[in-house]
């Protein structure tokens, strides 16, 4: 897009950035939500909502002009104390779960076909199998050692 920037621009970068961060949560909406003071959850919340990260959201804040720069300081500060800037608290919840494969297991035992025989058909190794069919589990009601 830019045919007259060096390569490895910082303007090419940071305008990189704008415009995916634009493009993934628009200003308008995003503003609207954004809290006018630290605030964690609420942000943690967002960081759900539109899969951007809790840093990101408090640039968007600054960069809105939801937050000024006393707050958009005292938020990357904090940030920065809670260690968040190595490893962010997680916030999109419990990682999904493939639920029918425990359900297609449970009605394969139930019809008497052995996971050693599913493992055969699908070639699959059985360890990995076992390993899959697990993850679908809140409750195993068998031993997946069939």
């Amino acid at each position: 897009m830019h045919h007259d920037v060096e390569p490895g621009s910082q303007l090419r970068e940071r305008q990189a950035h704008l415009f995916a961060s634009c493009f993934l949560a628009p200003p308008d909406q995003l503003a609207e939500q954004l809290p006018r003071r630290v605030d964690w959850p609420r942000l943690s919340e967002l960081k759900m909502h539109w899969g951007m990260s809790l840093k990101s959201l408090a640039f968007a804040a600054h960069r809105l002009g939801v937050w000024g720069d006393s707050t958009y300081r005292t938020a990357m500060t904090q940030y920065s104390s809670r260690g968040w800037a190595n490893a962010e608290p997680p916030a999109l919840g419990e990682a999904e779960r493939p639920a029918l494969l425990g359900k297609a297991a449970d009605l394969l035992h139930q019809h008497d076909v052995s996971l050693d025989l599913l493992a055969e058909a699908t070639a699959l190794p059985r360890e990995l199998l076992d390993e899959v069919l697990a993850s679908g589990r809140q409750h195993a009601r068998f031993a997946l050692t069939l």
